[in-house]
């Protein structure tokens, strides 16, 4: 049997700990999601119960990431409507073109991925800008 195969095998198979290799990539996975990186989990689980606190802890964490993503983007989404309103005073016919004036002074005109480009880097929901131009 070959190491793959080995280790696809055992994947569900409980370590001394009671916790199993799907479990760490779970855990892995998790705090990625929280923190951004992979943590080193040598060590840090000795027992089924540190595991689930861990578990716990970065659950709570990433109701909190989540949260805090949300409000940026809702803020982000305010004031790229501001800056909208802002270019219609100050000459554009409506929504779309003063979307168009910002995708061009930032250099975001490509249909394929400027608009999802745009907003990466704006901070907005994905297809934010790309509804605005189709939409209004």
């Amino acid at each position: 049997m070959s190491d793959f195969a080995a280790a696809w095998t055992n994947r569900n198979t409980p370590d001394e700990f009671g916790v199993t290799p799907m479990d760490y990539a779970v855990l892995s996975d998790l705090h990625k999601d929280v923190y951004g990186f992979r943590p080193q989990l040598n060590g840090l689980v000795q027992s089924i119960e540190d595991y689930n606190r861990i578990f716990t802890d970065l659950q709570r964490r990433l109701d909190d990431t989540l949260a805090e993503e949300a409000a940026a983007e809702a803020a982000m989404v305010r004031a790229l409507n501001e800056r909208l309103e802002k270019l219609i005073a100050i000459g554009a016919k409506d929504r779309k073109m003063a979307m168009r004036w910002l995708l061009e002074s930032d250099g975001k005109t490509d249909d394929r991925y400027g608009y999802e480009d745009a907003d990466y880097a704006w901070g907005l929901p994905y297809g934010t800008c790309k509804a605005i131009l189709h939409r209004g």
